[in-house]
């Protein structure tokens, strides 16, 4: 959590966890570091983590869990499915935030967190796979009274993107939707000199553990999947 965008002054406030002794920071680890610590029931970290699995239907490499998954580096047949889901969580998660940090009242409601916890809620108590369809990210974006976390413009244009992530044929394509999504709420960062396609700002490595900007393909800040070496931003 952290960083600043330089066009407008605003704090990113995405905050991204993972459980003790993961090697990864991103939206899979935080997913599962909240249902861990939030159940009521004494729960192991595997437990929680074959919970975030099944649900959302994430497919990894035999042997290998989320503790050292990394969407960036998956070239699995599975690759972009993966992608996906772990963009729209993001997705999903930045937009509440950002919206929220708008919101400078004392009482303002900590919308990423309320996300994150109506979508915990979501991937432990369904009996089918998750799929965030607009249902799903109405509810997912409700706070305790029932009311939206959004306004109703800011939910729908969010809905859009998030079903045309799940229609993408390519990793690409997921990265333009989830460009859009957040262009109407936070402004452009910085250019990478090495990837003229890319906006930027901190590398990869910074936004995974949420303390920098991010790489957007020459959109805006918040979310990436792609790595720029700080030396090479300007």
């Amino acid at each position: 959590k952290g960083g600043v965008n330089t066009d407008t002054g605003a704090a990113n406030e995405l905050e991204l966890t993972a459980p003790a002794g993961y090697s990864v920071i991103n939206p899979l680890t935080t997913l599962v570091e909240e249902i861990q610590s939030s159940s009521d029931e004494d729960i192991s970290l595997e437990q929680a983590e074959s919970q975030v699995l099944l649900a959302l239907g994430i497919n990894l490499s035999e042997g290998e869990d989320l503790s050292s998954y990394d969407p960036l580096s998956d070239v699995s047949e599975s690759a972009l499915e993966n992608r996906i889901v772990t963009t729209q969580i993001a997705t999903v998660l930045a937009v509440a935030s950002a919206s929220a940090s708008a919101d400078q009242a004392d009482d303002a409601v900590d919308a990423e967190a309320v996300a994150l916890s109506n979508l915990a809620e979501v991937v432990t108590t369904s009996e089918e796979p998750v799929v965030l369809t607009s249902d799903v990210v109405g509810e997912v974006l409700k706070d305790e009274s029932g009311a939206s976390l959004l306004a109703a413009e800011q939910l729908d244009d969010l809905k859009e993107s998030v079903e045309a992530m799940q229609e993408a044929e390519s990793i690409e394509a997921v990265v333009q939707e989830q460009a859009k999504a957040i262009d109407r709420i936070a402004p452009t960062g910085w250019r990478c000199r090495d990837h003229p396609r890319h906006g930027a700002g901190r590398d990869g490595l910074d936004f995974y553990q949420g303390r920098g900007y991010t790489c957007h393909w020459g959109r805006r800040l918040l979310l990436c999947f792609r790595r720029c070496p700080p030396s090479r931003q300007g």
